[in-house]
């Protein structure tokens, strides 16, 4: 199920610990099939290929193993906010779907109040079209995380995005409710 992010949710220890998530039964298996992870801690080369890793070379090849689909900021912002939508809408078809956004996709000049900022990240105006182009698919669920408000900045824009990221998704789902019921 579509979760924005910084790096790929599937470490259960800090960096430098070997321990990852490997439960694995046939419900998790599916939601991994209908999985999409954006992730920008990935150095690209010429032709698209990673070429380097901050963390360690298994932060994405970790992911894609386990069937997720992992998208790199730059491939999603030449994706656009249409074809976004699409591509989830290919992987979760009729499913609920549980979105779980990382306030550090965006860029800290846009939410610099997270425990880990990552320049080159998402403007809110790009995250919030790419949150509408979700529209009319069905949410059993959704979180918002990573805000850290000991770190937000005067006027608090990390607050201000986290809370329209909110409004935007409890706008989906009541959108999605109402296409289902249609």
């Amino acid at each position: 199920m579509p979760k924005a992010t910084a790096r790929a949710p599937i470490r259960t220890r800090a960096i430098g610990e070997s321990d990852t998530l490997t439960t694995s039964t046939p419900a998790s298996r599916r939601r991994r099939a209908a999985s999409i992870v954006r992730s920008i801690r990935t150095l690209r080369g010429g032709r698209g290929e990673p070429l380097a890793h901050l963390y360690g070379p298994d932060d994405v090849a970790m992911p894609i193993d386990l069937g997720f689909e992992v998208i790199s900021c730059e491939e999603l912002v030449t994706l656009g906010a249409e074809e976004y939508g699409a591509r989830a809408r290919a992987r979760v078809g009729d499913g609920p779907l549980f979105l779980s956004f990382d306030i550090d996709v965006l860029d800290p000049a846009y939410a610099p109040g997270t425990g880990t900022p990552e320049a080159g990240g998402l403007t809110t105006r790009e995250a919030f079209g790419f949150l509408r182009a979700l529209r009319g698919l069905r949410f059993s669920g959704y979180d918002v995380v990573e805000v850290s408000p000991p770190y937000d900045g005067p006027g608090q824009p990390t607050a201000v995005a986290a809370s329209n990221v909110a409004f935007e998704l409890l706008t989906l789902a009541v959108l999605g409710r109402e296409s289902h019921d249609a």
